[in-house]
């Protein structure tokens, strides 16, 4: 079964200056949030836990923009890598999910962390093409670069618009 993992998409990220590919990143994610919801498959939102993002404020509430399922799970994280000291892979695990697509932010962090942490936890790993994202200058060179770096440690890039 699969499984979408919706990473850090929280009001304190999104609303940071020079997030890159902004709307085409929302669409895709909310592009595949419903596909998952049409099938029953399950969906996991991520909330990030630190400093800035704090439990019950504004800046920790997942971005208006992305479609919250009713039937979709949310988890909270202190690290990059959402499997690390979270209930995620028994929970995926319990739920006999063996594939999971991962989208959110930030590309080269939390979004690619939490790739690993999938394939090092067995899973079979995708991330969604122009469904993650960052706020660096060479933003795009990043999404680019870590891709590449991914896909060599046998993570699949999918791309809904090729579906």
């Amino acid at each position: 079964m699969k499984a979408l993992i919706v990473v850090d998409i929280q009001k304190g990220l999104t609303k940071r200056r020079g997030f890159y590919n902004t709307d085409q990143f929302f669409r895709t994610v909310n592009t595949a949030i419903e596909q998952y919801r049409s099938k029953g498959l399950p969906i996991i939102y991520i909330q990030h836990i630190n400093k800035m993002l704090i439990p019950n404020t504004t800046d920790w509430e997942i971005d208006d923009s992305v479609i919250m399922c009713s039937e979709g799970i949310v988890l909270q994280k202190k690290h990059g890598n959402a499997f690390t000291n979270t209930d995620l892979d028994s929970m995926l695990k319990s739920n006999h999910v063996d594939e999971i697509l991962v989208c959110g932010l930030s590309t080269q962090h939390c979004v690619k962390f939490t790739c690993l942490g999938g394939v090092k936890n067995g899973f079979s790993v995708s991330i969604l093409k122009n469904g993650h994202s960052n706020w660096a200058k060479n933003a795009e060179e990043l999404v680019s670069k870590t891709e590449e770096e991914l896909a060599s440690m046998d993570v699949k890039i999918f791309d809904l618009l090729s579906r």
